[in-house]
């Protein structure tokens, strides 16, 4: 299914602070903080990060990291790593893997766009009172557009979305130092309070299990470190190095989490100002996320509002901005490099995901005839499929949504239950590895994680657990069409990889196609 790719003779270096910078600008967004402070409250998701990362993150990034390193000249990335570990049939499917959980997310994009649009038009959060079907049909025709410029070349596409991603990454920090310099600076309490800090070690804690039922929202939001895997090889002494380069994007990861989630306490209160509904004023069509905080030393339970979810990271901005005296300079700045960012990368994802899936794909999994490219290299059957199954995604689910701000909060959710299963593949891989290492031809300078077979097989099957129960955990919900829809669209997604070889086989014995 993967080629293998000669490596050149002469291949710059790079250092491990390098790989560190680059992995936490591929991993932390703006977007972290907001869904982080939503579903766990400002204090209570600091401690939640410390064992996420500890716990999770760190494992999983030295476990690619060693996959990387032991097939390095595989080109497929975890497609190439299971084909090699486990065998054709596997590879295939976790390259179905990772092109199909990619749909929801697709699914979700042009939603933000048009937040985004709003924000930096408008200046406010009247997209919520917009009803979901009209926010989704203009959200089809986006999607339309896109795939249209998918179909023609991304090159400069893939430029656009690299500067604009960074323009976003750098204000998410820029966010974070105003948010804790607010307090000294603020020259507009009267309008923009700022908050003290509640440090009450029972605020760190979570008080129920039920907290950990959002646990695939933070998984979602570090997930994908599979990315780095190739720049594993580039690194002078991978077994030295990659270690520290891993380490050092935890602690930065961490640093960006706690720092930032100081900051929205800073912002907002320890009681969640902004983020919680009025008990009073309860919109019947709205779906409320309940949430115990612990605001003067006693445990209360909160209704958040998933207002918050669709315009949160606009209302930081706004907040921090008026605070400084540039009133809403930041927000309309912030708004116009997300809503470029989401564009390019809508584009972007329509494409890469489509071609690392049917490059070098295997003709006993993969139809022949699907595979015809047009002028643009594209491939347009296959664009058809993305189109089909993304409006449905669009359009289907939106029949059961009360309000705006309902829908854009389950696409979210529904993302964080499908696109950890691609993160489940990499520990499959990486377990298969450890039983038989035989297999694998070693070289000298390989990075090892872990070399005690039994431990390599329970670290891996430790974060497949964990993954697992926080995908299964988040399909939970009291609204019987969410929940169906939760368990039955990863299903149906997974089903059809399932499906694709045996159409494979029918169409190469209609047309006499011989295979291995």
């Amino acid at each position: 299914m993967a080629k293998e790719v000669a490596k050149p003779k002469m291949e710059t270096t790079i250092s491990w602070p390098s790989i560190a910078v680059m992995t936490f600008c591929t991993l932390w967004g703006f977007n972290n903080l907001i869904n982080g402070c939503f579903y766990f409250g400002q204090t209570r998701v600091m401690s939640v990060w410390f064992v996420l990362f500890l716990l999770y993150f760190l494992p999983y990034s030295l476990m690619v990291g060693e996959l990387g390193s032991v097939f390095r000249s595989h080109g497929g990335g975890v497609s190439s790593w299971t084909l090699e570990t486990i065998g054709p049939k596997m590879g295939y499917f976790a390259g179905w893997i990772g092109w199909v959980v990619i749909l929801p997310y697709l699914a979700q994009k042009p939603s933000l766009i048009i937040v985004a649009f709003n924000w930096m038009v408008n200046q406010n959060g009247d997209i919520s009172s917009i009803d979901p079907m009209t926010v989704q049909l203009i959200g089809v025709v986006i999607f339309l557009v896109c795939v249209f410029l998918a179909s023609r070349g991304i090159k400069v596409v893939k430029t656009i979305a690299s500067i604009a991603g960074t323009g976003s990454f750098i204000m998410a920090m820029l966010f974070i130092v105003f948010g804790l310099l607010a307090p000294i600076f603020n020259v507009n309490p009267s309008e923009v309070p700022t908050y003290s800090l509640n440090l009450d070690p029972t605020s760190f804690v979570p008080t129920d299990m039920s907290v950990f039922a959002s646990l695939s929202i933070l998984l979602f939001g570090v997930g994908g470190a599979e990315k780095i895997a190739p720049y594993v090889n580039r690194m002078e002494k991978p077994g030295r190095d990659f270690p520290k380069g891993i380490i050092a994007v935890v602690i930065m990861v961490a640093v960006a989490a706690f720092a930032g989630a100081i900051a929205m306490g800073l912002m907002f209160g320890q009681d969640c100002q902004g983020m919680i509904a009025d008990p009073n004023n309860l919109d019947p069509n709205k779906t409320y996320t309940p949430m115990q905080i612990v605001a003067n030393g006693e445990t209360t339970t909160v209704l958040m509002d998933p207002n918050f979810i669709t315009n949160g990271q606009y209302v930081c901005f706004q907040k921090v901005g008026q605070a400084f005296g540039l009133g809403n300079v930041l927000m309309v700045l912030y708004a116009a490099i997300k809503l470029i960012t989401d564009a390019a990368v809508l584009i972007v994802s329509i494409d890469v995901p489509l071609r690392l899936l049917l490059e070098d794909s295997d003709q006993r999994f993969i139809p022949k005839g699907s595979l015809k490219k047009n002028k643009y290299g594209a491939y347009p059957y296959w664009l058809l499929v993305v189109t089909i199954i993304t409006v449905f995604l669009l359009v289907v689910p939106t029949l059961s949504m009360g309000t705006a701000d309902d829908l854009i909060k389950w696409l979210l959710e529904i993302c964080s239950i499908v696109m950890p299963i691609f993160y489940i593949c990499v520990f499959v891989a990486y377990i298969a590895l450890k039983v038989d290492k035989k297999k694998v031809k070693k070289h000298k300078d390989d990075f090892i994680f872990i070399k005690n077979k039994g431990l390599g097989i329970f670290v891996g099957l430790w974060c497949a657990v964990i993954t697992f129960a926080g995908m299964v955990m988040k399909m939970q919900n009291d609204d019987p069409a969410k929940f169906i829809m939760n368990v039955a669209i990863p299903i149906v997604l997974i089903a059809m990889g399932l499906i694709l070889p045996l159409i494979a086989k029918a169409y190469n014995n209609k047309k006499g196609v011989k295979t291995k």
